[in-house]
This record gives structure tokens, C-alpha cells and sequence, in this order.
């Protein structure tokens, strides 16, 4: 906080539960989706949100819902019948935003989802018109995260051209549209720094042209989560300097030579 910077909450309020679903407390529909519409599942989500709220000040809090493959096609399918995926999560949506307000916090959500239901379970989809009942159900006040790693394929930064079509996607559902780059950081030991720099140079330069404003970088430890979260320092850097207009590859790397604090990088020319 004395450095002027807010920690947002980033968690998990629908799937991705693996650690908690094994301890058999909470119901589930399948797989780590929590099970919506259930009491339960609203307690432990109230029980987050109170403990979040005495731990940082922010008023934003990003609560997940990404990749529930199962979501509806479990235990929920049996009790309450077959419903559309968007339903449920747009229900769900509205009862977590309910405990929020208790709280005074601002949700925020991997977009994901919105998209999986009509679009035979893909995310990324061409520009299009989001269908008007789509739309319609969503609440604009929440925020959605859109989220674009970028894979290389053959030689080709696969996906590049989705990212600004699938942002005017997002914003159609609400004008207050985040994205979210990856640091490739989990696919072994060390940061495969460059790659993210060239992969998310672009991403934000198509950020920049649709009017996003934030723009966060996740470092996921996926796996044994074996990377050193530090060495991804010098991709931090170089796009928090595109982001601010500065594309000089020789001064970006000069500036980073220069700062005293990361005087411990002696390699940081083989870094980049």
C-alpha cells in the first residue's frame, strides 16, 4: 500500500476447488464444481468473502468461475433437471453478488463460461453479435476478465488475431471489459520470459486500440509449480513499459538494467 499498489483477491467460487471438495464438506455437482443453488455453497462463499474483506482493503474481489466443464451435468442435473450452463451461472452470478454487497465488494469473473454454453463449448469464437438473451442476463456491473495466454504453434503465435475480436465480444456484455495475459511460467523451471514478451506485447497493443484500461499478468503454478515466481520480473517490467507507450526494445532493456533493486539479475541480457 505505502508503494501505492492494491492487492485484488483473485479465487474461486464456482470450480477449480479441487482441495477443498476432496475433505467431502460441501456438496458438488461434479468433478471440484461446487454445487449452485445449494445453501451450503453460499455459506462457504459468505465465509470467504468475510475473511477477504479483513485481510486487504480492496473493494474489488475476483472470484473465478472458470472451466466448470461439469457445471449442470452432474448431481444438479438429477435434482433440478437440465438447465443451460449460462443459466446457472448467470444464477449464481446473482446470488454471489447478493453476498458482496454485504461486504461492499465489486465482483469480477473469468468470461469463459459466457461464452462455453452457445458456442459448443469453445471459448474463443470470431467476432460476432452476442445473442440478445445472452445479454440480456448478464449483469454489466460485474465485471468480466477476459483471459488469453497465446500459444505458439509451428513457428505461429496462435489465437493472436481472437484476442481484439474476442474483446469487442466481451464488450458487448459490459463496457467495464478486463484482460488477462499470461507470464508463461508453467511449463517447467525457468520463465520462458521471451515468449511472453512477444506474446503480450501484442495483446496489449490490442488492448490499448479497444479502449481496455486494465490489464493484468498472471503467473499460474500449474503442476509442481517449480518456476521461480521472481524470474518473471524482466516480462513484468517489459510490458508495464509497453503498456505505458515506451516500445524501445534497447531503452526498455536499458531502464531495466538500471534498477538498483534487480542489481541481482547479473544475467538479465540472457533473461530477455
Amino acid at each position: 500500500e505505502s508503494h501505492g499498489i492494491t492487492v485484488i483477491p483473485c479465487i474461486q467460487t464456482l470450480a477449480h476447488l479441487e482441495a477443498l471438495v476432496r475433505w467431502k464438506t460441501y456438496p458438488t455437482d461434479g468433478g471440484c464444481v461446487m454445487m449452485v443453488d445449494d445453501p451450503r455453497t453460499y455459506e462457504l462463499i459468505d465465509h470467504m468473502f468475510a475473511t477477504l474483506s479483513e485481510c486487504f482493503k480492496s473493494r474489488k474481489i475476483h472470484v473465478g468461475m472458470d472451466e466448470a466443464w461439469l457445471l449442470g451435468r452432474g448431481k444438479h442435473l438429477d435434482k433440478y433437471g437440465y438447465e443451460p450452463s449460462f443459466d446457472i451461472v448467470n444464477r449464481h452470478l446473482k446470488k454471489g453478488k447478493e453476498i458482496a454487497k454485504k461486504y461492499d465488494y465489486e465482483i469480477m469473473i473469468w468470461s469463459d463460461m459466457l461464452f462455453r454454453s452457445w458456442n459448443n463449448g469453445e471459448y474463443n469464437v470470431r467476432q460476432t453479435v452476442i445473442p440478445d438473451e445472452m445479454v440480456k442476463k448478464y449483469d454489466p456491473d460485474i465485471i468480466p476478465v477476459y483471459w488469453s495466454y497465446v500459444t505458439l504453434d509451428c513457428g505461429v503465435f496462435k489465437d493472436t488475431s481472437r484476442i481484439p475480436e474476442m474483446l469487442e465480444n466481451h464488450l458487448q456484455f459490459s463496457k467495464n471489459t478486463w484482460y488477462a495475459g499470461g507470464i508463461w511460467t508453467w511449463r517447467g523451471f525457468i520463465p520462458s520470459n521471451k515468449y511472453s514478451i512477444h506474446t503480450m506485447t501484442s495483446a496489449v497493443h490490442d488492448c490499448i486500440d479497444k479502449g481496455i484500461r486494465n490489464i493484468f499478468m498472471t503467473i499460474w503454478g500449474n503442476g509442481g509449480g517449480e518456476c521461480p515466481k521472481m524470474s518473471t520480473i524482466p516480462s513484468l517490467f517489459y510490458i508495464a513499459e509497453v503498456a505505458r507507450g515506451n516500445d524501445d526494445d534497447k531503452l526498455i532493456k536499458e531502464k531495466f538494467k538500471n534498477l538498483r533493486f534487480l542489481n541481482f539479475f547479473c544475467t538479465w541480457n540472457i533473461i530477455f
